[in-house]
């Protein structure tokens, strides 16, 4: 019996020397994925703070780019409306008439505008031309010269919005 005795003693050491090796294995294991854990965690964080801040911005772009295409869409649709009223006969018959103010306002507000885009668009003898017509001063410039620039302002515009939107739609696929 003592014999058999010492033998289970003998095997309960070495099994509890197994155990107590295995429990610092995974206790330091444990604390090994703890840090991980953390790791994770602050990642995660900075992550959702980083998307937080890449949807702010592009709800600013997407502001931006509607108040821009809002503002070009006006100024085509102004322009328009002034060829229109530039180009009929009757507008060279009657120079003071409501038509010729609605006219000289758009323009004014066209020129008043101090806009990067109408600064591409227009040299300085255009700008001077259509300052001098919307101050109605004589020799201004042939009616022509006036539709010209008027014209191509227009088609200007409506190139600048053609690419805006195309760099919005980009910006979308890319979200």
């Amino acid at each position: 019996n003592g014999d058999g005795k010492d033998t289970a003693v003998e095997i309960a050491t070495t099994k509890t020397a197994d155990l107590n090796s295995r429990i610092k294995a995974l206790t330091a294991k444990s604390s090994e994925l703890d840090g991980s854990i953390k790791t994770q965690e602050s990642e995660v964080a900075a992550n959702k703070e980083a998307l937080a801040s890449a949807a702010s911005m592009r709800e600013e772009a997407l502001s931006k780019f509607r108040d821009e295409e809002k503002d070009m869409i006006l100024s085509i649709d102004s322009l328009k409306n002034a060829l229109v009223v530039l180009d009929k006969p009757s507008f060279l018959q009657v120079p003071n008439g409501d038509s010729f103010l609605a006219v000289k306002t758009t323009v004014r507000k066209l020129l008043n505008k101090g806009d990067d885009l109408l600064a591409e668009i227009l040299d300085s003898g255009s700008r001077s031309q259509l300052s001098a017509f919307v101050q109605g001063q004589q020799g201004s410039g042939s009616t022509n010269e006036i539709l010209g620039v008027l014209q191509q302002m227009q088609e200007n515009f409506e190139k600048n919005l053609k690419e805006t939107q195309g760099d919005e739609a980009t910006a979308l696929a890319v979200c």
